[in-house]
C-alpha cells in the first residue's frame, strides 16, 4: 500500500492522481509509504513556518504553505545526503531555484538534522542570521546555491547535472558517482529567457540525473499568469526534449505527496531530464488568500492566520517545536541515512581500490593543491607577437593536458576565442575519458549560470568564453559568481574598438567599468602572452571569480624578465621605470594592449630630461587590495602628473590619475573601420599621447615632438 494515513484531514480527501502509479511496478508501489506521522510533521511544518513568518514580520507565505509537502517529501524520503557533512561528495543535491520559498527549505533542514536550530530559524530575515530571505550558499548548512533571481537556480542546476555526468562518466561508473538534483522552480522562473536557454542544453546533453519540479500555481505577482503568457508549457517542455509528468492536486487544492514520489520514481528511469509539474494552490489552506496573488510576499491578517491553523489543526505552541513523534520519526529517518552513507562510501572505497586506474583519476579531482602545480606555458624567444586569445588558447589545453576537471566551452565563438572544437563532451560521452570540451550554442547567459553550476559541483577548474561585449548578457549569472565567491574564469576575447569593421554593436567600450564594479570580481587585462600565463598562475592560486580580457589582434611580447607572478599578483606594477627612478616627472598607466603604445612612448621620451616610468595595471581589483607603501611605490603621491591610457571607457580611471592628470579613451561608441584607422580616430594612438603627454607636461620640447 502506498498511502497510510489516519489523519482525519486526509482521510476525507478525495481525488488522488493514481495515473502516475500505473508504470510502477509492485515492488516500486510497495515502497511508496507515507504515514500519519508524515502528514502531521507537514502540518506542523506549515504552522511553524506561519509562526516565524509572523515573528519576522515579512516574507512570502504563499509558497511556504503550498510547497511544504514538496520539499518535506525530499529531505524525509528521497534525497541522499548527510547532515554532519553538507559538502559529502555523494550527495544528492536541492536547489531552490524559486529562493523566495526560503523559509520551507530551512525548516526541512533543521528537521532533517543539519546544523541549523529553532532558534536560527526564529531569526529568519533577520541582520547576520543563518535563515537569510533568499537561499544564501556557505550561509546556511544544506543550502547549495544562492538563488533569488528567477531562473538563476534552474541554469545553474543543470551545470550541477551536467559536471555530475561528466565526472561519473569520468570515473566509468554511473550508478556509483551518479548524483541526482532536484530543483523547484516557479510560474516566474519559467518566464526567464534563461530558463528557455537552459532547458534547452539540459536536452543536449540528455541531462537523466536531473529532476525539476514546476509550481504550477498560475500566479505572479501582478495576478494571473494570463496577464504575461499564453504558453502551454507541456508541449514547450516536451518539444525541448523532456520527460513531462503532470500531477493533480488533491480535491482540496493541496499537493499530493504520494503521487509526488511516484513521478520521483519514474524520472530516475527515464533517459531524458524530467519536468514535473505540481498543481498547486499557491498559500493553501489559507480560507481567503489561497489562489491570489496577495499571499506570494503578503503576510497573512490575524484572523486568516488563526483561520488557517484552524484547518491545519495546528495549534500554537508558547515553545515553538516539533512534536515529540515528528522528532522521533525524524531521527529513525536519520538512523537510517546514517547507514547509507556508511555502505555508499564502502562502496566507493572498495571499488576505487579494485579500479587503480580510476582511483588516480580520484585523487586528481580530488586534490586541489594539485591545481597550483600546474605549469603554465610562457612564449618562447622566438615569438615576436601573438594575440592574448591564441595563447589563452594554448594555456588552457596546457591546464588539460595536466589536470582533469578543466570544464567549459564557448557561445558559439569558439575558433574565434581560440579554444577549438576538439574533444568535445558530446562526441566523448561514452567514451571512458569523456571530453572537457561544451558546446553552448548562442546562449551567452545559460553558459554562465550553468559554469557556476560546474563550479559548484565540486572538483574542476570551469570557464567559459564570448566577446567581451556580450558580457552584458552574462551580468546576472557573473554577479553570482562573485556572490558565492567561486571559482570560475570569465573569458572575453575582442577586447576593443581594435577589432575594426564589425563596428560599434560589436566593439566594447562601457564593458569594462561595468564588470570592475561587480565586488569580489577581479578583471584582468594583460598586456601580452606573457603577462596573461603568469596571471593565470595567480588565478589558479586565488581560485576566485576572475574575468580574463583579451586581445584580437596580435601584441608584441614583452621581455619575460620584466613580467613575474609576483608583480602581475599585485595588479599593477612598474614595467618601465625612468632615468630619475624614484622621481618621475611623467607615469602613464594603462592595460592591455595599450601598454605597448606606452612601451612606445617610453623608449621615444624618457630621458635625463624627462622621467617617464610605466604601470602596468592589468587588474585594478588586485591592486586596490595591496598595502599603501606598495601603492605608494607604484604611484608616488609625488609625482602628480599621470596618464592612463585604455581603449575603452574612461571611467573609474580618475582614483589613480588623481586631479591633475589625463585620462586616454573612449567615452562614446565606436565606428566601423579598419582597426587601426579606429584606434587613431579615437586617440588611441603615440601620436595622441605624445600630443597629450607635451600638453601634461607643458613644454614644447624637441625631442618629445619627434
Amino acid at each position: 500500500m502506498y498511502f497510510i494515513c489516519e489523519n482525519p484531514l486526509c482521510l476525507s480527501e478525495e481525488g488522488y492522481d493514481d495515473n502516475v502509479f500505473e508504470s510502477l511496478s509492485p515492488e516500486e508501489q510497495e515502497s511508496i509509504v507515507w504515514t500519519a506521522v508524515d502528514e502531521q510533521a507537514v502540518i506542523e511544518s506549515r504552522g511553524i513556518s506561519l509562526e516565524i513568518l509572523r515573528l519576522a514580520g515579512s516574507g512570502h507565505p504563499g509558497i511556504t504553505l503550498s510547497m511544504m509537502p514538496l520539499i518535506y517529501l525530499l529531505y524525509a524520503k528521497i534525497l541522499q545526503f548527510n547532515p554532519k557533512d553538507p559538502t559529502w561528495i555523494s550527495r544528492d543535491m536541492f536547489v531552490l531555484s524559486c529562493g523566495h520559498a526560503s523559509l520551507a527549505q530551512y525548516v526541512q533542514l533543521h528537521l532533517a538534522g543539519f546544523d541549523l536550530s529553532i532558534e536560527d530559524l526564529k531569526q529568519f530575515r533577520q541582520l547576520g542570521s543563518k535563515t537569510p530571505g533568499h537561499p544564501e550558499y556557505g550561509l546556511t548548512p544544506g543550502v547549495e546555491l544562492t538563488t533569488g533571481p528567477l531562473g538563476q537556480g534552474f541554469a545553474m542546476s543543470v551545470g550541477l547535472a551536467l559536471a555530475n555526468k561528466y565526472q561519473s562518466q569520468l570515473m566509468g561508473n554511473q550508478k556509483l558517482f551518479r548524483r541526482n538534483i532536484f530543483v523547484l522552480v516557479s510560474d516566474g522562473d519559467t518566464q526567464e529567457g534563461i530558463f528557455s536557454e537552459a532547458s534547452s542544453l539540459a536536452n543536449l546533453y540528455q541531462l537523466d540525473n536531473l529532476i525539476v519540479f514546476y509550481d504550477s500555481n498560475q500566479i505572479t505577482i501582478d495576478g494571473s499568469t494570463s496577464l504575461s503568457t499564453r504558453d502551454e508549457i507541456i508541449s514547450r517542455m516536451q518539444s525541448s526534449g523532456w520527460d513531462v509528468q503532470q500531477i493533480k492536486s488533491k480535491s482540496s487544492g493541496d499537493l499530493d505527496a504520494p503521487a509526488i514520489w511516484a513521478s520521483i520514481i519514474n524520472a530516475k528511469k527515464s533517459p531524458k531530464p524530467s519536468f514535473i509539474i505540481l498543481e498547486s494552490t499557491i498559500g493553501w489552506p489559507a480560507p481567503k488568500s489561497k489562489g491570489t496573488s496577495k499571499i506570494h510576499g503578503n503576510l497573512l491578517s490575524v484572523e486568516e492566520l488563526e483561520a488557517t491553523k484552524s484547518i491545519l489543526n495546528y495549534e500554537s505552541q508558547e515553545v515553538l517545536n516539533f512534536s515529540t513523534i515528528v522528532r522521533k520519526h525524524a531521527e529513525t529517518r536519520s538512523e537510517e541515512r546514517k547507514e547509507s552513507v556508511t555502505i555508499t562510501e564502502t562502496a566507493i572505497k572498495a571499488w576505487l581500490n579494485e579500479n587503480q586506474e580510476k582511483f588516480e583519476i580520484w585523487e586528481n579531482l580530488q586534490n586541489n593543491e594539485l591545481i597550483n602545480q600546474t605549469v603554465i606555458p610562457v612564449i618562447s624567444e622566438n615569438i615576436d607577437k601573438i594575440s592574448t586569445r591564441k595563447m589563452n588558447g594554448i594555456i588552457i589545453k596546457s591546464i588539460k593536458a595536466q589536470r582533469f576537471g578543466c570544464l567549459g566551452g564557448s557561445a558559439d565563438l569558439t575558433e574565434s576565442n581560440s579554444l577549438g572544437l576538439d574533444n568535445l563532451f558530446l562526441d566523448n560521452i561514452e567514451l571512458d575519458i569523456p571530453g572537457d570540451n561544451f558546446t553552448f550554442g548562442v546562449r551567452e547567459h545559460a553558459m554562465s549560470a550553468i559554469v557556476n553550476g560546474f563550479a559548484m559541483a565540486g572538483k574542476t577548474i570551469p570557464y567559459c568564453a564570448t566577446y567581451l561585449v556580450f558580457s552584458d548578457y552574462q551580468k546576472p549569472a557573473i554577479r553570482l559568481s562573485a556572490l558565492m565567491d567561486l571559482f570560475i574564469t570569465y573569458i572575453w576575447t575582442h577586447d576593443s574598438v581594435a577589432i575594426g569593421a564589425d563596428g560599434p554593436t560589436h566593439q566594447p567600450i562601457d564593458q569594462l567599468p561595468m564588470l570592475r564594479g561587480i565586488p569580489n570580481f577581479a578583471v584582468v587585462r594583460p598586456a601580452d602572452a606573457n603577462e596573461l600565463s603568469r596571471a593565470w598562475e595567480c588565478i589558479l592560486e586565488r581560485k576566485k571569480p576572475t574575468g580574463l580580457v583579451l586581445s584580437r589582434q596580435d601584441l608584441k611580447i614583452i621581455n619575460s624578465d620584466l613580467i613575474t607572478k609576483d608583480s602581475v599578483s599585485k595588479g599593477a606594477y612598474i614595467l618601465k621605470n625612468s632615468h630619475h627612478p624614484k622621481k618621475p616627472d611623467l607615469i602613464i598607466i594603462a592595460s592591455g594592449s595599450e601598454i605597448g603604445i606606452a612601451l612606445e612612448y617610453h623608449s621615444r621620451v624618457n630621458s635625463e630630461t624627462v622621467g617617464v616610468r610605466v604601470v602596468s595595471m592589468p587588474c585594478m581589483e588586485w591592486f586596490d587590495v595591496q598595502t599603501a607603501e606598495y601603492k605608494e611605490q607604484i604611484l608616488p603621491a609625488a609625482c602628480k602628473l599621470r596618464i592612463s591610457l585604455e581603449a575603452g571607457s574612461t571611467f573609474g580611471w580618475d582614483r589613480y590619475v588623481g586631479p591633475m592628470g589625463i585620462k586616454i579613451g573612449l567615452d562614446e561608441f565606436g565606428s566601423s573601420g579598419d582597426g587601426e584607422q579606429v584606434l587613431s580616430k579615437f586617440g588611441i594612438s603615440l601620436e595622441n599621447l605624445v600630443a597629450r603627454a607635451t600638453q601634461l607636461l607643458g613644454t614644447n620640447n624637441e625631442t618629445m615632438a619627434d
